[in-house]
């Protein structure tokens, strides 16, 4: 556990970088990589994560099938309760309750792009609802002329029409980084822990790509990537006391077998 602090805390203090960061143009190609690394973090990106991150996990030689299956059970059962629980209360909770607009929502209103005032676009009804409005005013050529913006940035403007505060891309990032991170230095060793330490990395950019790619305020991913740790560290304990419980034959090496790694 105190390796996993010593490498997380200094990521989650540069998450207030995010309020140094400059309005980049988003009509070029680096809007591009900043699209491909945010949906890394998003509903589709977890998932391919988490099958990567436990394939490494349990791919060690020196344990038995029937253990590297109950690992791999385990930390998806952990895992995905609660990650599972924190982001319905973040998405259907939180956000309802706090009901902060989005910077590309209050972006287009101020350029009077969007036809309504934020409050008003928010009252359209659901997610759905938002989303083919907002889809349909951003294919106007009108509105293409004034926006200098890549329609794969529109398009992920358009699909994003929730509610901003907290941010819950940063909250899945950090809390899967986190939570691997932990098991890594737990279970692995050698090239997969290595491996395993780089994933704050990974989500500390997620967390940046939601402000560049203006859908979230720093504000949002600060405290998004915050939760997220600490969410992390909860699903290390649910998972370890799963497998100490249900999987008892631990791997040989732990973690106070090898030094942490330099952040």
């Amino acid at each position: 556990m105190r390796c996993t602090l010593a490498l997380t805390l200094p990521f989650l203090c540069l998450l207030p970088c995010a309020y140094a960061l400059p309005r980049v143009a988003l009509d070029g190609s680096f809007a591009v990589v900043c699209l491909a690394l945010t949906h890394t973090g998003g509903a589709r990106g977890i998932p391919l994560a988490l099958l990567a991150a436990l394939a490494l996990l349990v791919s060690r030689p020196e344990i038995p099938w029937r253990r590297r299956t109950a690992e791999a059970l385990l930390v998806v059962l952990a895992l995905g309760g609660v990650f599972g629980a924190a982001a319905y209360a973040n998405e259907f909770l939180v956000k309802e309750r706090l009901a902060v607009p989005r910077p590309s929502v209050r972006e287009l209103a101020n350029e009077g792009l969007l036809g309504l005032s934020p409050e008003a676009f928010y009252a359209l009804g659901d997610k759905d609802a938002r989303r083919a409005y907002l889809a349909e005013r951003l294919r106007r050529p009108e509105v293409r002329r004034v926006l200098a913006v890549r329609p794969a940035v529109l398009a992920h403007w358009a699909h994003e029409t929730g509610y901003s505060f907290p941010s819950g891309h940063s909250l899945a990032s950090m809390s899967f980084a986190t939570c691997f991170l932990a098991l890594g230095f737990a279970l692995a060793g050698g090239w997969r822990r290595r491996v395993l330490s780089l994933l704050p990395l990974w989500a500390l950019g997620v967390c940046f790509t939601r402000v560049l790619l203006r859908v979230h305020s720093p504000t949002d991913v600060t405290v998004g990537g915050v939760l997220g740790a600490g969410l992390g560290l909860l699903a290390f304990l649910a998972a370890w006391g799963l497998l100490r419980r249900w999987a008892p034959n631990p791997d040989p090496r732990a973690e106070a077998n090898e030094p942490c790694p330099s952040p």
